[in-house]
């Protein structure tokens, strides 16, 4: 009985660990989601959720194969998408990658809104392309994906753009600051209110200075912190 008490124990101990672990990073499979002409799609990171932060950094990536006498022809085997996107309009493939804040630390948040277009010469043909890309993250804490208001002009001969694999990722990142008193993300005159409540309470968050006293010198400290900012 102590042996399988102690093996439920770890099983559970192990399973808050790994949602913990999930509530920091949450990611969205693209695999099977096709680029093509008039169509929208729309994936989400249901049921796995990840909780607020002020700050999130967020990935799209993946291979792409092409199909249609265009994009079948500059793309019969899996590419990565950035080249693609490149190919297609330059410089749409910049916002694959970046962080965003988030100052309210609340949800619902949109991570990324980005919308679009160029018009190259492919194969010999004209191609028009444009397409709005979304990520975010609901009020119930599940994150999303869409592609949506798709142009790849003419359609007929351009065809479209198939994910054999890829991910969407949303990250959490903790504002560390110790001057960013009221955890709101940036630096502002209610980190000082904020600061001076804790100090007036003997809190130990006052003690900047770390000598176990409450002086001057943590105002002081905390002053030089709040000047420096917080990258």
């Amino acid at each position: 009985m102590r042996v399988a008490s102690t093996v439920v124990a770890l099983a559970g101990v192990m399973g808050i660990a790994a949602a913990a672990a999930a509530q920091d990073s949450v990611t969205i499979d693209l695999a099977g989601v096709v680029i093509e002409d008039g169509e929208d799609v729309s994936r989400s990171s249901a049921p796995d959720t990840i909780d607020p932060a002020t700050r999130y950094r967020y990935e799209v990536s993946g291979m792409v194969q092409g199909r249609g006498v265009v994009l079948g022809s500059l793309f019969p085997q899996p590419t990565p998408l950035a080249d693609a996107l490149e190919s297609l309009a330059p410089g749409s493939s910049d916002f694959l990658t970046g962080e965003i804040d988030n100052p309210d630390g609340t949800h619902p948040f949109q991570v990324l809104g980005e919308t679009f277009e160029g018009e190259e010469t492919l194969v010999g043909i004209t191609v028009r392309f444009a397409a709005t890309f979304d990520a975010g993250i609901g009020a119930d804490n599940v994150a999303f994906f869409n592609i949506r208001d798709v142009v790849l002009s003419p359609s007929f001969l351009v065809g479209s753009l198939r994910f054999t694999e890829g991910t969407a990722v949303i990250d959490r990142i903790e504002f560390d600051c110790r001057a960013d008193i009221d955890g709101d993300g940036s630096l502002t005159i209610f980190d000082f209110l904020a600061f001076q409540n804790l100090f007036d309470a003997g809190d130990p968050a006052a003690d900047f200075d770390g000598d176990g006293q409450f002086t001057l010198f943590d105002f002081l400290e905390f002053q030089n912190e709040f000047d420096a900012g917080c990258d």
